[in-house]
């Protein structure tokens, strides 16, 4: 508020005064009269305007779009250097990609082109050469190699895009990327269809074992009244067979035990000559006594 403006309270009081009639030998004071205020007009801020390059917008570079969708967080001072570059302004970080991606190349005065270009390479060459490296790679350029790779020529093949952008030549990684994905989705179909194959055969052999059981065995039961039955049967079956046994052993059915085997007799050795002799004269000897 103007430091002349009157409360409500001032007002009524001057209201009062000039309706009240002057004491006798008291001079009226001379009012002063209001001074005029006026408001400053704020400028007003001026509108960001991407000018039309003669290149092809980074959007329609499928390389660089992508390039652009993989930019982290911490990332961003990178992205603030090419649009200051590009437009000489950081960018704020809510718009700079979007900013990025309409750019199509710089825009010179006629009259200054000579100093925008030397500002421009000045603004490249104050960078790092591992800025450098990173800003070739997001516009799909090659980092070089020999004197190519040496800082004056990085900087000048990045003037040399920014003032007119045009796809590298380079293989498209956007659609690699996508043909990738597809195999990759197909693989995981393919294992899913083998899996349910294998799935399907273990359920179909297990259920072909337990008809081949049921035949030779019975299924066992799971209540109580069905196992009660079940031994009961069972008791009942074994008295059958107990009784059919003794019948059996009674009969003479049963398995007879088998003789042990007997011995081989020793088949008498023939005495030698010289023994045969000696025994006949032990015989004429018994005789003649």
């Amino acid at each position: 508020p103007s430091p002349h403006a009157h409360t409500m309270a001032e007002e009524q009081t001057m209201a009062e005064e000039q309706t009240t009639p002057m004491a006798e030998g008291r001079v009226a004071r001379e009012r002063k009269p209001p001074v005029a205020t006026y408001q400053v007009d704020t400028p007003t801020k001026k509108e960001f305007v991407i000018p039309q390059g003669l290149g092809t917008k980074l959007r329609d570079i499928p390389n660089i779009d992508l390039n652009l969708t993989k930019v982290k967080t911490d990332e961003y001072e990178l992205l603030k250097l090419l649009h200051r570059i590009m437009y000489r302004t950081p960018g704020k970080q809510s718009v700079i990609k979007r900013h990025i991606r309409e750019f199509s190349g710089l825009v010179y005065e006629a009259v200054d082109a000579d100093k925008e270009r030397a500002k421009t390479e000045d603004l490249i060459s104050r960078a790092y050469g591992k800025t450098l490296d990173q800003m070739l790679d997001l516009l799909d350029l090659s980092r070089g190699a020999g004197p190519e790779a040496v800082k004056l020529a990085k900087v000048a093949r990045l003037i040399k895009f920014l003032e007119k952008p045009e796809e590298s030549g380079n293989k498209n990684q956007k659609e690699a990327a996508d043909e990738k994905k597809e195999k990759a989705a197909a693989k995981r179909e393919k294992v899913a269809g083998q899996k349910e194959k294998i799935a399907a055969k273990k359920s179909k052999q297990a259920g072909a074992k337990t008809k081949a059981g049921a035949g030779s065995a019975a299924v066992l039961p799971d209540d109580v009244a069905a196992i009660k039955e079940r031994l009961l049967k069972l008791n009942a079956e074994q008295a059958v067979l107990l009784k059919k046994l003794e019948k059996v052993v009674k009969a003479g059915g049963g398995t007879k035990r088998k003789a042990p085997a007997k011995s081989p007799k020793k088949t008498p050795t023939k005495k030698s000559k010289r023994a045969a002799a000696e025994e006949e004269e032990e015989e004429e000897e018994v005789e003649e006594e």
